[in-house]
């Protein structure tokens, strides 16, 4: 039965360009799914006899190793997936009368199989499906398994690529949900995938692996595919029998994806349709032939074909099929595309929709061997890829290797980078990149917690800065005439006092940091109408004083003391002011070496002041507190990216968080010397005694000691609060949710 792959290539190649479709499939008569199994061919549009040259034309019938089939042809269009039967199959579209968005689409922790997904780095517009979680054979991780196409913004091989295209995947970081759909948390980094060859008859799949943290993984519930009940255990994959065998058997497929949802289990019966499909699909930069897929189609239990068994935004949508109709499940593959027959006007409204009529699918038997990856099933002995910490290798000129083994490493193929000698030429060079792995800690350092005492949620909104002032708790809101709230009881957090600074802040800066010394809180902001700079002076009974600066014309900046000085920087220079009459005293430019103050701190015993930059290139500027034009600017850009907007100082050494991944230590007594931190990306670090906890951006508080920086704990929020500041009252530990009104809250980790 294999050579009939061959045969079906064959045909892609030999028939009419009007082709683009060839499989081994069930004939479809009068609307209905036969059990007739022939050779089904996708043409763009149908054409009279006459058309078609002589020698293109599609025979009625065709004989292969002493069998013979009859032919036959469907119309349709075949497009990628990125973006009437039962009317429950239906819920998910916006025409429907009470429609109702699957699961599928909201953030899921822990992670499962069949949920939304994108490449924020480079593709954030996008929205795709996350398929299932798996082995990766190379280095006993977990990965996530989708599309190519959904999360690697170019997945041609390095010679098939336009010379000059500076496009890679170093550094591509993976958000569930999708962007679209409201994701910004970011479980993993783009690993690597399977490089397409345009004009060969050797694609078989559109696949590509992510890292995934292992602080989204429980190894109890992660195997399951989101909105499907009709499984145990984790499911294994099938054989190539067990798929070629589903045809003729007529079993049962189930599907999860980002857009129509999860489909299978209810009345509308999800049927393989043709196996040995080879296709054309035309992406928005490339078309790829591809070879030995499957398709599956919609049906309402009795052969009659159903509208769009997938939509925009299910590609790399996971399919499982009862594989010996005795409820055995495996997983069979990816989907990959839509085959498209022009319009249908929606039952509802009357308004007309894409008819997407066939789902087209990668075979599971291609993915495991050219990815090298195994079923997860919920092992305990994996590791996990370090996101933070990818290497790269560069080849000169457009090599055409998807691997290469350096120095015991393997690195994959990335994309293009440039080179620039000499001269001004920037000549394209192919980037490979290989991960390191970490042990497995899900089970030892991930602790879910036991609850969390909250205060309501119409208090505040977007707390962007927060202290604690002799046991008060002080939270400072980034909006235009932000509120300054006090908790001054933490055992009641609906207790609480506020006040209003007018005419300060806009859309995108409000109270963006706070220092203190003793009872006195600066914090700083802008002035609305001008954007000068302005320190608002604020006592723990909340009277304030605003000090405006016309000279300092700010967008971005940070502030530290003393007691007795303001330092800071801003987007072009450091300034120090004297508290005692609030004198602008000195200002530094320091023009190119440094932009875009983000975080500040001060040490007393070194007499130095710590700023960061979140601009074109990360840097830390490290100024002398009596003059602060004498400075040192460290490069941290190879080390990390996008820095936060809260750092630690503790004993010499500046713990330093980022955005997007890289958290580092640097050692001020050690020549500036930079030590990774094992930390995911956060929203700042937060000193109480000797222990720092960190804002995870994915709705987790991670926590080390500073004597063991290596040893993390991780706490578990619950799900879509996404931390930003957090205070400390003695021991106990409070955590802001960054939201707006209705949704932020101040809640105490017990």
């Amino acid at each position: 039965m294999k050579d009939l792959n061959k045969l079906t290539s064959k045909q892609l190649i030999e028939t009419d360009d009007n082709v683009i479709g060839v499989g081994i499939g069930r004939k479809i008569k009068n609307g209905i799914l036969t059990k007739e199994i022939g050779i089904t061919y996708t043409v763009k549009k149908k054409l009279p006899i006459d058309q078609i040259p002589e020698g293109k034309r599609i025979l009625k019938t065709i004989k292969h190793e002493g069998k013979t089939y009859n032919t036959d042809v469907i119309e349709g269009e075949i497009r990628p997936l990125m973006d009437w039967c039962y009317d429950e199959f239906y819920q998910w579209m916006p025409q429907y009368p009470t429609p109702v968005e699957p699961t599928n689409r909201d953030q899921i922790r822990p992670l499962k199989g069949g949920i939304s997904c994108t490449n924020y780095t480079n593709m954030p517009t996008s929205t795709g499906t996350l398929g299932f979680l798996a082995v990766d054979n190379e280095d006993n991780t977990l990965v996530g398994v989708s599309n190519a196409h959904v999360i690697v913004n170019n997945a041609l091989l390095a010679p098939y690529r336009t010379t000059g295209t500076i496009d890679n995947t170093k550094n591509n970081l993976i958000v569930q949900p999708a962007s679209g759909d409201g994701g910004t948390d970011y479980i993993g980094a783009i690993k690597r995938f399977k490089p397409w060859r345009t004009g060969a008859t050797d694609n078989f799949i559109d696949c590509a692996l992510c890292t995934i943290d292992d602080t989204d993984i429980d190894n109890s519930q992660s195997w399951k595919i989101e909105g499907l009940t009709g499984y145990t255990a984790g499911m294994l994959w099938a054989s190539t029998d067990e798929i070629n065998n589903i045809l003729e058997n007529d079993y049962n497929l189930y599907a999860a994806g980002r857009t129509t949802g999860s489909k299978g289990e209810g009345r509308t019966k999800m049927k393989l349709s043709s196996i040995f499909y080879a296709n054309t699909i035309s992406y928005s930069y490339v078309s790829v032939n591809y070879n030995d897929l499957f398709t599956m189609v919609a049906t309402d239990g009795s052969g009659g074909l159903c509208y769009l068994p997938v939509n925009p935004g299910d590609s790399g949508s996971v399919v499982y099929a009862d594989v010996d109709g005795s409820g055995t499940k495996k997983i069979i593959g990816l989907v990959l595309a839509g085959l498209i027959s022009g319009t249908v006007n929606n039952p509802w409204t009357g308004t007309p929709v894409d008819n997407y009529t066939t789902a087209i699918c990668c075979r599971i038997d291609r993915i495991k061997t050219l990815m090298n990856i195994s079923p997860y099933t919920g092992q305990t002995n994996l590791d996990f890829s370090d996101r933070n910490n990818i290497e790269e290798y560069i080849l000169e000129g457009l090599s055409d290797v998807e691997s290469i083994t350096v120095a015991g490493k393997k690195y994959f193929l990335a994309g293009l980078t440039s080179t620039t000698g000499n001269t001004t030429t920037t000549t394209s060079t192919t980037v490979l990149t290989t991960t390191t792995t970490t042990s497995n800690i899900t089970t030892t350092t991930t602790t879910a917690l036991a609850s969390l005492s909250c205060s309501a949620t119409n208090i505040f909104e977007y707390a962007h800065s927060s202290i604690t002032v002799d046991g008060m708790m002080f939270i400072g809101e980034r909006k235009q005439n932000p509120y300054i709230i006090k908790f001054d009881d933490p055992d009641d957090l609906n207790s609480y006092t506020g006040v209003t600074v007018s005419d300060v802040g806009n859309e995108y800066i409000g109270l963006e940091n706070v220092c203190s010394s003793g009872s006195t809180m600066y914090f700083g902001t802008i002035e609305t109408t001008t954007g000068y700079l302005v320190i608002v002076e604020c006592g723990t009974d909340l009277t304030f004083t605003k000090h405006t600066y016309p000279t300092i014309d700010v967008w971005n900046f940070a502030i530290t003391t003393d007691g007795t000085y303001i330092y800071g920087g801003t987007d072009y220079e450091f300034f120090k002011i004297r508290i005692s009459d609030w004198e602008l005293i000195q200002k530094a430019k320091f023009y190119n070496d440094f932009t875009s103050t983000h975080a500040a701190a001060y040490s007393a015993t070194r007499n130095e002041v710590y700023l960061t930059s979140q601009g074109t290139t990360e840097k830390l500027a490290i100024l002398d507190a009596d003059d602060i034009w004498t400075y040192t600017i460290v490069d941290l850009s190879s080390y990390t990216n996008t820095l936060t907007d809260d750092m630690v100082y503790y004993s010499n050494k500046l713990y330093i968080g980022s955005e997007l991944g890289g958290c580092i230590i640097v050692d001020l007594a050690n020549n500036n010397s930079i030590t990774p931190l094992t930390i995911s990306e956060t929203y700042g670090l937060f000193l109480n005694g000797t222990n720092i906890y960190s804002c995870k951006i994915s709705g987790y508080i991670e926590k080390f000691s500073v004597s063991t920086p290596d040893s993390v704990a991780v706490y578990k929020l619950e799900s879509g609060f996404t931390p930003n500041e957090i205070l400390f009252v003695g021991s106990r530990v409070f955590v802001t949710k960054w939201a707006g009104p209705g949704t932020a809250k101040l809640c105490e980790m017990t």
